[in-house]
Parts: structure tokens; C-alpha cells; sequence
């Protein structure tokens, strides 16, 4: 199986693709400018998003989320949280490995 690395995935050719299935990543940087790559296994149920309200529950779900995420691993390299970051790349994918949601930040 070929390794993917989903923090450079190329978004404009995703049917060429074969991306992880049930994967939540998020790049973060802070106000050092550090950079920090997180990247978990999540077993969330994706819906598809059909209303104002099935979008404000994943808004909610990907808040969530991430705060739960980047809280961890922290705690877990034993350093502070950042009092303030920003999201450079955020990416989730379902259950079959296809882009369920990709958001990136621009300069």
C-alpha cells in the first residue's frame, strides 16, 4: 500500500487518489510560528449536510474536535498548549477514504 502524506495531499486531483479512510488532520501554528502536524484516527459518523442545521452541527462537531485534539497532544509531548494558534489545514475523511472536509488557510 502506497503512504500517503495527507498534509500535501493535492486537492485538485483527488480522483487519481487513494486517501486513508477515517482520518481527522489538522496542521496548526502558533504565534512562534511552530508548526505542529496532528493527524488521528476518528470513528465519527459523517452525514451528508443538507440544511443550515446539519451544517452548524458539524461546525460544532469540528470545533469540538479539534479543541479535543490539539488539547491531547499537548498533554501528551508535555508542552503548553499554545494560549493562541492559528489553523493552517484542516482535513477529515470517511469512512471509504473519500475528502469529507478540507479546509486551508491563505495568506
Amino acid at each position: 500500500m502506497k503512504t500517503i502524506d495527507i498534509f500535501n495531499v493535492d486537492v485538485s486531483n483527488l480522483d487519481k487518489t487513494q486517501l486513508p479512510s477515517n482520518i481527522y488532520a489538522i496542521r496548526i501554528k502558533d504565534c512562534n510560528n511552530n508548526i505542529y502536524d496532528i493527524c488521528i484516527n476518528h470513528q465519527a459518523e459523517l452525514s451528508e449536510i443538507n440544511s443550515e442545521r446539519d451544517q452548524s452541527r458539524m461546525n460544532d462537531f469540528l470545533s469540538n474536535l479539534e479543541y479535543s485534539v490539539v488539547t491531547e497532544f499537548f498533554k501528551n509531548i508535555k508542552k503548553r498548549k499554545p494560549k493562541s494558534y492559528s489553523n493552517q489545514l484542516e482535513i477529515i475523511t470517511n469512512n471509504v477514504g473519500e475528502l469529507f472536509h478540507y479546509s486551508r488557510a491563505t495568506n
